[in-house]
């Protein structure tokens, strides 16, 4: 049961970095609304999750930023029985940009990690497990054109087990408020594709 739990957490780790796609004028203040396809290795079912996460800049140089994500694996058969895998996360980090150029930015964040398993359905009898931990990272965001944009960032998640992990991402900015994006995270244990809307202020 143990071994189960552990392997969902590890592959939480990529659930709580997927949702963050990489700003017109790299914008840092927003809300943001993802969903996530989670393919585990070795395994046949996915995780399919829904996040919202956040940013707010709060010096010309530091920025704070936030994020949840609820998941649910596919059904799928173990124990005698059927049922799902339930996935949390919560994110809740600082991070500091440098302007590398006009358009261009360089990031550093370091996060506190938490994130949770339960079985559900058939599996409820399995209960949960939570686990904390933390996150470091490091990325570059760059516009393209002033509607496109382009990022990349790797990150060291230590939740349960550790991990690291490479995530690419687009923003296309439709106007000054609203952005839509996607991003392809992949770790040693899992890959996720996510997509969502930011909505900036």
């Amino acid at each position: 049961m143990n071994r189960l739990f552990n392997f969902s957490l590890a592959a939480a780790g990529v659930l709580a970095i997927a949702g963050a796609a990489q700003a017109t004028d790299l914008n840092y203040n927003y809300v943001q609304v993802g969903y996530s396809v989670v393919d585990i290795d070795d395994v046949n079912e996915d995780i399919k999750s829904v996040g919202i996460d956040g940013s707010y800049l709060v010096t010309d140089t530091v920025y704070l930023f936030a994020g949840y994500a609820d998941g649910e694996s596919d059904r799928f058969s173990a124990f005698g029985t059927s049922g799902r895998l339930g996935l949390e996360s919560y994110t809740l980090g600082v991070g500091y940009r440098y302007e590398l150029a006009p358009q261009t930015d360089v990031n550093f964040s370091a996060a506190w990690e938490r994130q949770k398993v339960e079985g559900r359905n058939g599996f409820s009898f399995l209960g949960s497990d939570s686990e904390n931990g933390y996150s470091v990272a490091v990325g570059m965001r760059h516009l393209v054109t002033r509607q496109f944009e382009i990022g990349a960032d790797v990150t060291y998640i230590d939740v349960a087990d550790d991990d690291t992990i490479l995530t690419f991402g687009a923003l296309w900015h439709i106007t000054d408020l609203v952005a839509v994006g996607g991003s392809y995270s992949l770790g040693s244990d899992a890959d996720a594709i996510t997509g969502g809307i930011r909505f900036k202020f």
